[in-house]
């Protein structure tokens, strides 16, 4: 099987007589056993089968692609691979990124590894994160990640099926879509009350912040 580039050796397979599904699987090389917990839920199961696998079959791998050592026995690959495969992957999503001049752009921004205002890595906006690279000695970013707002919604349908989930079979069918649009206007304005709203980093968007690279949008 291939896992992150890396052809392994195939797990063994372990089955109970009489079923189709894997229990579980053991590694090719010393025989350790990583067990596939049950689940009702067919894409749940299929999930956690994939995991133990992986898990199975990258046991006993001990050295990276490269020959170096692996720090880490559950890791397929050394620190410093792994760092390398980070940055060509945050380069390669840069280049496809639609590019902004700070002119463009009115909102948090996102830059990891940095501690801004709003967190691991959010800053409020661009000159909260010029503040924290002037109390901090580090130098700006050519670019950081836009972000995307996200309102606090609550569904009428979640709720009411979670709430009627331990009551007689159907119970959620016994009420009403009235009921339920009654119940979704008043969640829409009580959220809408409490403003509750968070980001998340948007890798479709880089912000430029040299004035160089700024320089290139125009």
């Amino acid at each position: 099987m291939k896992l992150h580039g890396l052809e392994l050796t195939d797990p063994f397979e372990l089955t109970i007589k009489g079923r189709d599904e894997p229990i579980g699987y053991a590694c090719p090389k010393c025989g350790a056993v990583f067990l596939v917990n049950k689940s009702s839920n067919e894409r749940l199961y299929e999930s956690r089968r994939k995991r133990k696998q992986e898990e199975a079959a990258s046991h006993c791998v001990k050295d990276c692609p490269c020959g170096k050592p692996i720090e880490d026995s559950y890791r397929l690959r050394c620190r410093a691979c792994r760092d390398q495969m980070e940055a060509d992957r945050e380069r390669a999503l840069f280049e496809k990124s639609t590019k902004l001049a700070i002119e463009q752009y009115d909102g948090p921004l996102y830059w990891e590894g940095h501690c801004g205002g709003m967190g691991d890595g959010y800053f409020g906006d661009v000159d909260d994160l010029l503040d924290y690279c002037e109390l901090e000695g580090v130098d700006v970013p050519e670019y950081v990640w836009a972000c995307t707002r996200h309102d606090l919604r609550l569904d009428a349908d979640c709720i009411v099926e979670h709430a009627v989930s331990d009551m007689y079979e159907d119970a959620s069918d016994h009420v009403g879509q009235k009921a339920i649009d009654v119940l979704q206007a008043y969640l829409d304005a009580w959220c809408k009350e409490v403003a509750i709203v968070s980001w998340s980093s948007d890798t479709s968007r880089s912000i430029l912040l040299r004035e160089a690279d700024t320089a290139l949008t125009g």
